[in-house]
């Protein structure tokens, strides 16, 4: 990481923005630790209810990093409204750990 240089860090949300320069091209990565709301979510989803009933559920907590991403899955489906893949991508279980709600979507 040491040709990595971090060019912005935002204390609130946790993100810095890193950038690489690799000749004519300057790669630019968003970081967050997004170990406590990992934990916040499986907190979350040990207390809540099992069933669907009612009109809203809090599904997932996302990384802000994830969803900022440009050419990343959720960013892309999102801003196309392409609901069916953002209910692959919660259902999918490698993706388990962001969800504050057991089931499916």
């Amino acid at each position: 990481m040491s040709d990595w240089t971090c060019v912005e860090y935002n204390p609130v949300s946790g993100v810095s923005t890193w950038i690489k320069i690799e000749g004519d091209k300057t790669l630019v990565q968003e970081r967050q630790d997004v170990s406590k709301l990992l934990d916040d979510n499986t907190a979350q989803r040990n207390v809540t209810s099992p069933g669907w009933k009612g009109d809203y559920h809090s599904l997932a907590r996302l990384p802000l990093a994830m969803l900022h991403a440009k050419g990343g899955l959720l960013h892309d489906a999102m801003k196309a409204g392409d609901d069916e893949r953002v209910k692959r991508f919660l259902n999918d279980s490698d993706n388990s750990r962001l969800r504050t709600k057991e089931g499916r979507v």
